[in-house]
């Protein structure tokens, strides 16, 4: 099914939606206050410009729960979801998810959130969850934050209780201390929860690599990734050495923000 640009809109409110060939949106879905579900695969693909785009909105207080996939297409087709006036909208994500919310509601991953476009940048300008369930796939193909890594922005909360994934592009291999600024956390309010298996400070194996993560890096509260040596190279350092490189690495000068 097509929804057509500029004149296709779909609304609901207290329903259920189902879209068994999957839905391409080029109009307007939206979802007012009451619960919204909807099923089949949704790709939000239209964008011109901000003003002639694709759009997905959630308002009035509505909870709208996409059981299948959502893709959003390059440029500001990414979900909105509206908090005004005490009413707190939602959007609960159980398929597979690439983009970020605008607007001040909730956004509740529960499947897989893979940011951007490979790479890509990710913005929530509410809070996000991230479910026990939940596995956040990141792809690190270069030094460049959104561009040639994926990243994610949080203007709100975000929480975490699922898996991270890291996956390497191209064959990029990071220097020795590389740090990857994963998720720019906004003000001061302190991220809550782990990545399941990964404390504070962790040291672990994803995408033929081995990392090392910090829940309180750039400002203090901010989640950044570093590329640690292959066991081999830890070998050749000796354990003193390694040691020595660990103290650095957590008494080392925050990363400058962009």
């Amino acid at each position: 099914m097509t929804n057509a640009a500029s004149t296709g809109l779909i609304s609901a409110r207290d329903a259920i939606l189902r879209f068994n060939g999957g839905l391409a949106n080029n109009g307007s879905m939206v979802f007012s206050n009451g619960t919204v579900d909807v099923f089949g695969d949704v790709t939000s693909q239209r964008f011109v410009s901000a003003s002639d785009r694709s759009r997905i909105t959630v308002s009035g207080g509505g909870i709208a729960n996409f059981y299948d996939d959502v893709l959003v297409a390059a440029g500001q087709t990414d979900v909105q979801v509206s908090s005004a006036g005490g009413l707190v909208s939602a959007a609960v994500f159980f398929g597979s998810y690439n983009g970020g919310t605008t607007g001040g509601g909730a956004a509740f991953i529960e499947g897989d959130h893979r940011p951007g476009h490979s790479p890509g940048l990710a913005a929530f300008e509410g809070s996000v969850f991230y479910g026990s369930a939940s596995r956040l796939i990141v792809e690190i193909g270069g030094s460049q934050r959104g561009i040639d890594y994926d990243a994610i922005n949080v203007l709100g909360q975000i929480s975490l209780a699922g898996e991270l994934e890291i996956q390497m592009l191209n064959g990029f291999q990071p220097a020795f201390g590389s740090k990857f600024l994963l998720v720019d956390n906004d003000g001061v309010d302190a991220i809550q929860g782990q990545f399941q298996g990964l404390a504070e400070g962790a040291f672990f194996g994803s995408g033929g690599l081995l990392w090392t993560i910090t829940y309180q890096g750039g400002t203090g509260n901010d989640i950044i990734l570093t590329a640690v040596p292959e066991p081999t190279t830890w070998l050749l350092i000796g354990t003193s050495g390694l040691a020595a490189w660990v103290y650095r690495r957590r008494n080392a000068p925050a990363l400058p923000m962009e």
